[in-house]
């Protein structure tokens, strides 16, 4: 249906964005890994025309640290887990193993993002969900190295709550109601008109 959203992950980086990727983020948000080479990895992501469409993903270890093969740079959005990720590999001696991949990471914030866009429905658009994904991220608790730094690359998370929770205590979350429901689809729809940034609902 050319009406309904989507939430369209990509598994590798491409050394530039090509016209068809930047045509579908005019629509859909998608989901781009920063990519596993330990760089500043702007220079190959500056074909993307729709920046509002795109997120681009960097991985992190269990420590919270940067991992040492994750891309790095100012137009990073955003991090989340994939290093030693347990992954199905289905051999004969095992059914799983673990994979380090900035890729890993881009399928969590995807996991997200489409969780975000079954809650709001109809104003789920490609610039709220990006904003909804980074407006809601942890701050400044991920260990960048020195270069990263340097780079300016933002020190955002990935928290995965859904936009239509309220906190209430930490770690615990109730169904706003309705008529704060409504309020909210409402401030969505705004956002999404003037592109307004936020922190937080």
């Amino acid at each position: 249906n050319p009406d309904h959203r989507a939430v369209l992950l990509l598994t590798y980086t491409p050394s530039s964005i090509p016209a068809e990727l930047n045509t579908l983020a005019e629509k859909h948000l998608v989901v781009l890994p920063a990519g596993d080479k330990g760089r500043d990895n702007c220079y190959s992501l500056r074909s993307i025309t729709n920046r509002d469409g795109f997120i681009v993903v960097g991985s992190t270890d269990k420590n919270d640290h940067q991992s040492m093969m994750s891309n790095y740079g100012s137009c990073i959005d955003i991090f989340a887990p994939g290093e030693d990720v347990q992954i199905a590999v289905g051999t004969e001696t095992s059914l799983s193993n673990t994979a380090s991949s900035t890729a890993y990471a881009a399928a969590a914030v995807a996991g997200v993002a489409v969780q975000n866009a079954i809650d709001i429905k109809e104003v789920a658009e490609a610039p709220l969900l990006r904003m909804l994904i980074k407006g809601h991220a942890t701050r400044d608790q991920i260990q960048l190295t020195s270069n990263a730094e340097y780079k300016n690359t933002p020190n955002l998370f990935l928290f995965d709550i859904c936009p239509y929770y309220k906190l209430d205590t930490p770690g615990k979350c109730y169904y706003a109601q309705s008529a704060q429901l409504d309020n909210m689809k409402a401030a969505a729809k705004s956002i999404i008109t003037t592109h307004t940034s936020f922190d937080c609902w």
